[in-house]
């Protein structure tokens, strides 16, 4: 949406498809301003009394006015919103929303699979400030092609443009469910799999004998049908003292450290997931021993 700034009498002429005229703006007036759903040419208008003088336009993409409006600031807890207030999509509309990251974070996007009629539920996202519109990835309401994951501290843009069709053509309005993740570094050990009720366990570390030094590692554990998970460190060790880890539910309410230890070495969620986080710049030790971390379904007696 072009917009001329008042400053001499430079004056130019816009101009759409199929040259459509757009008509003739001259800075020495009040404030224009134009829509368009595809280009607009611009050149200067021949005769312009001061037509070697610098013009100043700005310009900026916009949504339709049936999209949702600007989306929450992105969280480590999921947030949603729809594409527009009403049930169905109307055609040819485009909306656009700009979600900010994090240092040490990424943003990740989910859309909810379908059974059936979801070819056009589809978003593109991108990075802000990529160039390359090739590096856009389209996620849809289909499995195995739901989930976009960003990169580490870089904003991104999501974008949805409805089908052409005739009047009667409605996309059936999704939902598109954003959040904050945190980008794990690869040399932390992968969690084996959802909790049971039987005991499942995991080393901080991927591999070796010691935990690297500032290494630092999350992992979230989903819960099912609102059982607790409880959490627990094997007894022992030398640096039993320093081998900890800090837990809680998945949105941190009731977070604690759990050590090595006799006493403290234990964690039970409240009807949620669980968040472990291991933090090697606090550990106390530049060579720690590696270390297991356990879990499953239930409470401790």
């Amino acid at each position: 949406m072009p917009m001329l700034q008042a400053s001499t009498t430079n004056c130019i002429t816009l101009t759409g498809p199929n040259e459509t005229p757009l008509g003739d703006w001259c800075d020495g007036a009040d404030e224009q301003s134009t829509l368009s759903k595809e280009f607009i040419a611009i050149k200067v208008k021949e005769g312009a009394a001061a037509a070697d003088k610098d013009i100043s336009l700005s310009y900026k993409l916009v949504s339709d006015a049936q999209c949702t409006a600007n989306a929450n600031a992105p969280t480590d807890q999921p947030q949603s919103f729809k594409i527009t207030q009403a049930d169905q999509i109307v055609r040819e509309i485009a909306c656009f929303w700009e979600l900010k990251s994090a240092p040490s974070k990424r943003i990740q996007i989910t859309l909810e699979p379908t059974s059936a009629n979801n070819k056009d539920q589809c978003i593109m996202v991108n990075l802000i400030n990529n160039k390359d519109p090739a590096a856009a990835k389209t996620i849809c309401c289909e499995k195995e092609n739901n989930i976009y994951k960003g990169e580490m501290g870089k904003d991104v843009i999501v974008v949805f443009e409805s089908p052409k069709g005739s009047d009667d053509t409605y996309v059936k309005n999704f939902q598109v469910t954003y959040q904050l993740d945190t980008v794990q570094d690869n040399k932390c050990a992968e969690i084996p799999g959802p909790p049971t009720n039987s005991d499942q366990s995991f080393t901080v570390a991927k591999s070796g004998a010691t935990i690297p030094a500032d290494l630092i590692c999350n992992w979230t554990i989903p819960t099912s049908n609102g059982k607790n998970i409880r959490v627990s460190l094997d007894v022992g060790s030398s640096q039993s003292e320093t081998q900890c880890v800090t837990v809680g539910n998945e949105d941190m309410t009731d977070a604690k450290n759990i050590c090595r230890t006799a006493q403290g070495n234990t964690f039970t969620s409240t009807g949620k997931g669980v968040l472990i986080v291991y933090d090697g710049e606090t550990s106390g030790s530049s060579s720690q021993e590696n270390f297991k971390i356990h879990y499953q379904f239930g409470q401790f007696h």
